[in-house]
């Protein structure tokens, strides 16, 4: 039985469960994502799925200042399945993803989501002085008024987003008693 990098657990019980991993451009510019993508594709990890935030973004500036390769080209030639979605904030686009990312039988999946880095923002949204800087109490409230936000609630969840979790909260909680 073959163990996965020292832990106590066989490759094959690690390949049964999907694993998701929420990524930016800083991290894919380390080296350890080329060594762990590379090691993924080698051994078939086709139940990782990476969504890629691909807002073009850095607390200096643009991407292209120091990371100007191919992510999905480098992706493939690790043996990945790549997807692209071209608005980010398309929940339906991202959801079409994920479920094709699911049915890939060989590859572990990287799904490139094109972001706009502080979306919503009227006076950051695009601009890289978003990154690393709290928006400031002025474009909070802009950006929940743009967002259709009430100013001055701390937190702003969609009734949609309330009614799905609460679904999810309550399929855990029937899975639990069982």
């Amino acid at each position: 039985m073959r163990h996965f990098c020292g832990y106590d657990l066989p490759l094959e019980e690690l390949k049964r469960f999907h694993t998701y991993v929420f990524c930016g451009d800083g991290d894919l510019m380390e080296g350890i994502s080329s060594e762990a993508a590379s090691l993924a594709g080698h051994l078939g990890l086709c139940k990782l799925v990476c969504l890629y935030d691909d807002n073009q973004a850095t607390i200096e500036g643009g991407t292209e200042l120091a990371f100007t390769e191919d992510v999905a080209r480098r992706f493939e030639a690790y043996g990945g399945h790549v997807l692209r979605v071209k608005d980010g904030n398309d929940c339906d686009a991202i959801h079409r993803a994920l479920e094709e990312a699911k049915v890939e039988a060989g590859k572990p999946s990287l799904i490139l989501c094109r972001m706009v880095i502080a979306f919503g923002s009227p006076n950051k949204q695009g601009s890289c002085e978003a990154h690393g800087a709290p928006l400031g109490p002025q474009d909070v409230r802009l950006t929940k008024e743009c967002l259709g936000c009430l100013p001055e609630a701390v937190f702003c969840i969609a009734d949609k987003v309330r009614a799905q979790f609460r679904k999810c909260i309550n399929r855990v909680a029937r899975a639990q008693a069982a």
